[in-house]
């Protein structure tokens, strides 16, 4: 696997639908000249062996836009609808097309939170014998942070190579049936550590908040020399 140049990208404020990680797989040589539903499936398993390691991709979001949200457990997931193939054909230029998925992937709302995971797959590439895939991991960045995108790839790539398991994912066609994971559910960060407020901060904070407008000065980190544009929801490569 390479993993792919980053790209320096621009986004409008408050727009934030996605985050990527793209990486670049080459094929196993038993796997080099096969069918795609050969393929498919290798993948298809290597990806239902990941998300059952891990509880983030298992889990939808109660009250997403409610000041008290939650995490709820998912009976199943269906991969045909999180992972999805396009061969690009030779007619078309193909680094021109993987950016252009790329930034329909980040520029994509994720919907249906409480009844689907919030992550997607989308596999490119191009038209002919089959010697790479490019993956484009796209996440919703309430589930996990860049750190995290990192590790599914490290795992993924680990379940390509490596296809034992002691315990074969439960698998109906493209309907990956899952367990609970609350024992294994990460805690929240305050379980882990203490986060101290001390009183210096806390009055600091009140001030901020109910000082009147008359005795508030001009904050040089507020930008208003330029008007914020919120549209469109668009991702522009830079380089």
């Amino acid at each position: 696997m390479a993993l792919r140049e980053e790209p320096k990208v621009i986004r409008p404020m408050s727009n934030f639908c996605g985050t990527a990680v793209v990486c670049r797989y080459s094929l196993p040589s038993h796997l080099i000249g096969g069918s795609f539903e050969t393929i498919r499936n290798a993948f298809h398993r290597a990806m239902a062996l990941t998300v059952v390691e891990h509880p983030m991709l298992q889990v939808g979001i109660l009250n997403e836009n409610s000041a008290v949200p939650s995490w709820i457990e998912l009976e199943n997931v269906d991969l045909g609808l999180h992972i999805s193939w396009q061969e690009i054909k030779a007619s078309d230029d193909y680094e021109s097309s993987l950016k252009h998925e790329i930034r329909s992937q980040l520029d994509t709302w994720f919907t249906n939170v409480e009844t689907k995971p919030g992550w997607r797959a989308s596999i490119l590439w191009p038209e002919g014998n089959i010697q790479s895939l490019d993956v484009i991991f796209c996440w919703n960045h309430t589930n996990f942070d860049g750190v995290g995108g990192k590790i599914l790839h490290q795992t993924l790539l680990r379940n390509l190579n490596d296809s034992k398991t002691d315990h074969e994912p439960d698998l109906e066609g493209n309907v990956l049936h899952l367990r609970s994971t609350a024992d294994r559910f990460p805690p929240s960060p305050e379980a882990l550590i203490k986060i101290p407020i001390s009183w210096g901060f806390a009055l600091s904070t009140i001030w901020k908040e109910l000082r009147p407008p008359i005795l508030v000065s001009n904050d040089p980190t507020q930008a208003n020399w330029a008007p914020i544009r919120q549209e469109p929801y668009q991702t522009e490569f830079r380089t």
